[in-house]
């Protein structure tokens, strides 16, 4: 099964965590079926082998990983001890009445019905609550041709763009009103790092630093080091590409996409899925859940994700599997690919990146941490993209 259950649009607080409460209250009462399942075999066998023991193991894998998601970190530590001692038994049984593994780990499980759960650590990037409200861009640019033309084509998407070709005028105007963001020329005729030396003395005067965009023909390194230095979000290289350039402009001011990032998330465990992608869809994403890898590529081809979220160990084949497959298509071979496991082995973290994927995040996790470290890989993927776009349109122009 698969569904796209959530769209990249920032909410309040409020809606946010009665969300996520929804999703604990479920996740609650699947535990309080755990609990009973558990406390089957504690009454009723000395110990558990074969089928029963690979079902704890089962059961204690995946609340391993969801569990500190949701709040309950210490069922996480008591699945990861448990998980732990079996995987030290000589023979394949556990003396489920007389292990104190099992022990903490059902009583792990019971507490979790009285609520005992720590406050989930998951800050949330909001979008501005302002609409379509006007946005107020400085410009710094001494070529008064490429100025009127950025300005008016900033302005079309509902920017208020004010121009200066020097920067004591500039300093005035950010003492006077702070602006939504910056766009600096490098090089202007006080000097050929200018635009560099006052954004970054700018910056210890304002915090938080105002958002930054320079521009530049210049690609050395000297030069990129002191744009870094100085606080710059994003170094654009002249000619300046307009695309480009609106895109960057409103990941600087409103720290999420104009287009929600597409992110495909593979996982059994619908439960952790849907609380991952709540924090996800308020950071940028529009999510779609496979819950069995047999569903993974035909959402792949209809919902075209620009970067996939996989479980490693699933039904029927792993992801690392199913991400070799994924792989095999020449449309899908540069999409980012990030597996997620309690694995602690870093040799089989290792080999299931050589294999197929970009990264490996090992459960458990915080969602917020999850948010942005795929953010920054799609960001990039998005960013690459275009530039490959642009590359290919100069060169059919050169062609004709």
């Amino acid at each position: 099964m698969f569904n796209e259950i959530a769209v990249g649009e920032g909410m309040n607080n409020q809606i946010f965590q009665d969300k996520f409460r929804r999703l604990q209250d479920d996740y609650v009462n699947r535990l309080a079926q755990t609990y009973e399942r558990m406390e089957e075999f504690a009454l009723n066998r000395h110990t558990v082998k074969s089928a029963e023991l690979r079902e704890i193991a089962h059961i204690a894998h995946k609340l391993s990983g969801s569990g500190t998601t949701f709040g309950f970190s210490h069922i996480s530590e008591a699945s990861k001890s448990l998980l732990s001692a079996i995987g030290r038994l000589a023979v394949p049984e556990l003396p489920v009445t007389d292990n104190a593994e099992f022990a903490c780990f059902l009583e792990a499980i019971k507490s979790a019905s009285n609520r005992q759960c720590d406050i989930p650590d998951m800050p949330t990037l909001q979008k501005p609550n302002s609409g379509h409200a006007i946005k107020l861009i400085y410009l710094l640019e001494d070529d008064n041709e490429l100025a009127g033309l950025l300005a008016t084509e900033l302005q079309e998407c509902n920017y208020h763009v004010v121009v200066f070709d020097n920067t004591g005028e500039i300093n005035k105007a950010v003492k006077l009103e702070r602006p939504d963001a910056l766009i600096v020329d490098v090089v202007l005729p006080e000097n050929e790092h200018a635009g560099l030396d006052w954004v970054l003395a700018l910056k210890s005067e304002h915090a938080p630093p105002i958002p930054t965009i320079f521009l530049s023909q210049r690609t050395d390194l000297p030069t990129r080091l002191r744009a870094v230095r100085s606080g710059a979000d994003f170094y654009l290289q002249k000619p300046t590409n307009l695309e480009q350039l609106k895109y960057t402009l409103h990941e600087c001011i409103f720290k999420l996409p104009e287009q929600p990032y597409r992110l495909l998330i593979v996982e059994d465990d619908v439960l952790l899925a849907e609380a991952l992608s709540l924090e996800c869809g308020n950071n940028g994403f529009t999510i779609q859940i496979v819950d069995h890898p047999l569903d993974a590529l035909e959402a792949i081809v209809e919902f075209k994700p620009e970067i996939i979220l996989l479980d490693v160990y699933l039904p029927y084949c792993t992801g690392i599997e199913l991400g070799q497959v994924i792989r095999q298509t020449l449309e899908h071979a540069a999409t980012p690919l990030v597996f997620m496991s309690v694995e602690q082995d870093l040799s089989k973290q290792c080999e299931a990146i050589r294999l197929a994927g970009d990264d490996f995040i090992v459960k458990p996790f915080s969602p917020w941490q999850l948010s942005m470290n795929l953010r920054a890989r799609v960001s990039r993927a998005r960013m690459v993209k275009l530039y490959h776009e642009q590359l290919a349109g100069a060169e059919l122009v050169a062609v004709e």
